[in-house]
Parts: C-alpha cells; sequence; structure tokens
C-alpha cells in the first residue's frame, strides 16, 4: 500500500509540477501595453440581461463610456420582470450607440437563443461579449482587445476576475476564477485554446455565427462562451489579453449556494469539450484532488517521506502561484494561498461528483 501511494504522490507531483513550471516559464503578462491610435475597427458589444436592473444601472454606463472610437452596445433583455426594460428605454434615450432588444416572452433556456438574436442585429464585424454584472475595470478595456484584432486572429480571450468581497466564500471564489484564468490562459500559450469567459470575450462576427451553428453549441443552453471556443479555436488563431486595463470585473455571488448553480451551468457543458481537453484536464484535475488525500493517507509511519513530497510541490507550485495571483490581483490572497490550495482540491471532488449527477439546469 505504501508503494502504491508513494506512485500516485509521485504523479500527482510530476503532472502538477510540469503545468506550474509551464506556467511560470509561458507567464501571462501583456506582451505590449495598450496603445492610443484611433485606426481600429468597429466593434459591437453584445450582453444578455435577464432580471439585471440593479447592475445595469451602475455597469452598463461604464460599458458605454468606452473610450473607443466607433462602437455599439447591443443590449438583448431577455424577458426580464424587474424594470429592466424602463432602465434601458431611458438609457437608449440618453446613448446613441446603445441599441435594446426586448424579448418579453422568453423563447427557451439559457440565454444562447437572445445571443443569436443580438448577433444577428450588429452592424459590426467584431463581437465582444460580456454580462450585465460585469464592469469594465478601465475606459480602455475595447482598446485592449482590439489591439490583437489582427488578420488571422479569429478571438481574444480576456481575463474576469471577481470583485473583492470578505469572507472564505468570497475569497474562494476570486482564487478559483484565478485558477481557471491561469489554466486556460496556460493552455492557450501552448496552443490548446479550449475556453474563455463569455464576460470578456471577443470572437469574429462570421467565427461566432459557425459555432453558433454547430452540433456542440445547440446541444446546451448554456456554455455559449466555452462552446464557442471549442468549435473555432484554433493554435494559430487566438490572442489571450491580460492588461489590467482590459479586465472585465463579476460582482461575487453572494450565497455559495449561487455560485454552485453558476459552476454547474458551467461544468454541464463540458462534456462538449473535444477528447484531448477532457483528457488533459482529468489528468489535471485529478493530480490536484488526490495530492492531498494520499499525503494523509501516507502521513502514518512515513512523516518523513511525507514531507517531501510537501516540501517538493510547494518549491514548485508557491512560487509560480504567487507570482501570477500578484499579477492577476489577488496579492491580497498570497497569505492564504496554501488553504485555498486546500479548497481547490476539495473543489475537484465536487467536480467530479457534479458530472456525474448533473440535472437540469436553469440561467436565472
Amino acid at each position: 500500500m505504501t508503494v502504491l501511494l508513494i506512485s500516485i504522490l509521485t504523479g500527482c507531483l510530476l503532472v502538477q509540477g510540469l503545468f506550474w513550471l509551464a506556467a511560470r516559464k509561458l507567464g501571462l503578462s501583456p506582451e505590449m501595453g495598450i496603445g492610443k491610435s484611433d485606426d481600429l475597427p468597429a466593434i459591437s458589444v453584445l450582453i444578455a440581461a435577464r432580471n439585471e436592473a440593479q447592475h445595469l444601472a451602475v455597469f452598463l454606463p461604464k460599458v458605454l463610456a468606452q473610450d473607443y472610437p466607433s462602437f455599439e452596445v447591443v443590449v438583448a433583455n431577455d424577458a426580464s420582470t424587474d424594470g429592466s426594460a424602463l432602465l434601458l428605454d431611458s438609457l437608449e434615450k440618453d446613448y446613441g450607440h446603445l441599441r435594446v432588444l426586448n424579448f418579453p416572452h422568453k423563447k427557451g433556456e439559457g440565454k444562447k437563443i437572445v445571443l443569436q438574436e443580438a448577433l444577428r442585429m450588429a452592424r459590426n464585424e467584431w463581437i465582444v461579449l460580456t454580462d450585465a454584472d460585469c464592469r469594465p475595470c478601465s475606459n480602455r478595456w475595447l482598446r485592449g482587445l482590439a489591439q490583437h484584432f489582427k488578420p488571422g486572429t479569429d478571438l481574444v480571450m480576456g481575463y474576469g476576475p471577481y470583485a473583492y468581497g470578505q469572507g472564505w466564500i468570497k475569497d474562494f471564489i476570486r482564487f478559483e476564477a484565478f485558477m481557471t484564468a491561469v489554466l486556460y490562459g496556460t493552455f492557450q500559450r501552448f496552443g490548446m485554446p479550449y475556453m474563455a469567459v463569455g464576460r470578456n470575450l471577443a470572437i469574429r462576427r462570421d467565427c461566432l455565427a459557425v459555432a453558433q451553428e454547430s452540433e456542440a453549441y445547440g446541444s446546451s443552453p448554456f456554455g455559449d462562451d466555452d462552446l464557442a471556443v471549442q468549435a473555432i479555436a484554433r493554435a494559430d488563431n487566438t490572442a489571450l489579453q491580460f492588461h489590467p486595463e482590459a479586465w472585465v470585473e463579476s460582482v461575487s455571488k453572494e450565497s455559495f449556494s449561487a455560485y454552485i448553480m453558476q459552476k454547474r451551468r458551467h461544468l454541464s457543458v463540458s462534456r462538449f469539450y473535444k477528447v484531448g481537453h477532457q483528457v488533459v484536464l482529468a489528468i489535471l484535475g485529478a493530480a490536484q484532488a488526490l495530492f492531498y488525500p494520499v499525503l494523509v493517507g501516507l502521513l502514518p509511519g512515513n512523516i518523513l517521506t511525507c514531507a517531501f513530497f510537501f516540501v517538493l510541490r510547494t518549491l514548485i507550485f508557491a512560487p509560480a502561484c504567487l507570482a501570477r495571483m500578484q499579477q492577476l490581483g489577488l496579492g491580497d490572497l498570497k497569505q492564504k494561498v496554501f488553504f485555498l490550495d486546500f479548497q481547490f482540491s476539495l473543489y475537484y471532488w465536487w467536480i467530479s461528483l457534479r458530472l456525474l449527477s448533473l440535472k437540469k439546469l436553469s440561467w436565472r
């Protein structure tokens, strides 16, 4: 049994070590600053909103106030009953580049249907997706994405952190979003783009249309971001934009149950990922999930061996993770990194159980 546990720990250490060494070597830092040129293509920003009046009142003006030469914002009001229609009507009168599409009756589950309608109404080649409960971290967000709009590039993936909040739940939500960004950012650098966050994603109009017609995209009411990436992303047609001025910050869920529901919707589309992506992500997830339980199981009678594995993993994991945390706005959580890392291992156990027992989900 001891030999088996040591073998598992060795495998976990090897997988995680290779990943974090790669994450540290490749880095996620911006390759260049955000320029001031006005020679940029026109953009259509698409937002699907359902009962988001409170967030729209605060965040939509920040989207509309972007320092960008030519853009429109198309908001699809998805059968809201909270006064969103009145708010959007008022904002539409104040902002000439805001266009509101009202859908008084829900046409189906999820937001994909209204996003498809919004895409048909969009006027520009480049589409930027974000959410109603998000705010750009600067008025140069669109410029940051647009500097990657080059021949041969079809998709630009941005970073979407969660807003600061007090309590371990919000700490973990922020850390999980950070880890997700490290994963898809590192994989993009490796030439294996597999997902992005729909609150900060730019994609060519014709590519998004192709993605929306794919079999996987139509198989689930959720995953408009992930499945679009799965449908059209390649090693040579994607770019990464993690400059702080190009971040889009999202409001943290107020309860753990609301966060779990959100993650369940995300997990429900992972079965549509390419097989290779599923395999690699499963190996990484298993390495994260197994390390601590196996270490504890080996502890009786093998204290020095366990100390060796823990120290070795720490020497590989901590420098790379702490550097990325500082870079991606989580410097205040660095002292909690080991506690959050342990929670993240438990989170992977939860993922495994949820993938085996997913039930019907709802957007709201």
